[in-house]
């Protein structure tokens, strides 16, 4: 149900940022409401990609982390749905609104019911599930059978988490970034610059926060690794936050 959930997501979020004719009437098309769509459109389907792999991989024993994984989709679901639902009720872009709007409404509804009841069934499986095992260890396991040796960048990882996730969110951000500005026809060169390091920041304050939810490298619980994953929430939310004046109830001059 909670999968089920997060691809149905991914599907609405990408018709309604990509579909021009649909983006065109959506309330939630500007920031600082598109910002969090943004990060959840790629990382509830990464979760999901992963979650599926890793069951189809016969490693599904790992119960614990696997509703973890869902759980952590559906949080991403359920707050993009709220940062939506915002802009409906502030009347965002409201001169846009057309009878498609309300369709798009009644999506966000659908939505919001969906994450509910896996956040209710989800409540149910944890019963009697244990921690076991990291992600970390069984991606290991899994090259091991491809015969590709990853212990010595396991270490690595496991001994520098913080700047792994670093490098992880800066290659992610090129990639993601990239596929925008080709998508747009291009960017400004310095315009693309703020765009990945800021989207940056955010998969690494995801990374940092998420570690400790997906247990991909167990690690002790430490105040400093916490308050560098809120730090860099900063660069993301002053971007979404750039425009001073936010508009509901008609366009921007």
């Amino acid at each position: 149900m909670s999968t089920v959930t997060a691809v149905l997501f991914t599907v609405s979020a990408f018709v309604t940022t990509q579909v021009d004719s649909v983006r065109a009437v959506s309330p939630w098309q500007d920031d600082p409401y598109d910002s969090v769509v943004s990060f959840s459109e790629f990382l509830v389907p990464t979760l999901v990609v992963l979650l599926v792999a890793r069951m189809c991989l016969g490693l599904s024993g790992r119960i614990w982390q696997l509703l973890r994984s869902v759980l952590l989709a559906t949080l991403l679901v359920a707050l993009t749905v709220a940062a939506d639902a915002m802009a409906v009720l502030a009347g965002a872009d409201r001169v846009h609104w057309t009878a498609g709007t309300q369709w798009l409404g009644y999506g966000l509804v659908a939505l919001a019911a969906l994450a509910v009841v896996s956040f209710f069934l989800q409540r149910l499986a944890f019963r009697g599930a244990e921690p076991d095992g990291d992600w970390l260890g069984d991606a290991v396991t899994v090259l091991a059978w491809l015969r590709i040796p990853a212990a010595g960048a396991a270490g690595f990882v496991r001994r520098h988490f913080t700047f792994s996730a670093l490098l992880v969110a800066a290659a992610a951000s090129l990639v993601v970034t990239g596929a925008l500005a080709v998508g747009e026809g291009g960017l400004d060169p310095l315009l693309f610059a703020v765009a990945v390091l800021t989207y940056a920041a955010g998969l690494f304050a995801f990374c940092m926060m998420a570690n400790g939810v997906l247990r991909i490298v167990p690690r002790p619980a430490r105040l400093g690794r916490t308050v560098v994953g809120f730090a860099a929430l900063g660069a993301p939310a002053a971007f979404a936050l750039r425009d001073a004046g936010w508009v509901f109830d008609g366009p921007r001059q």
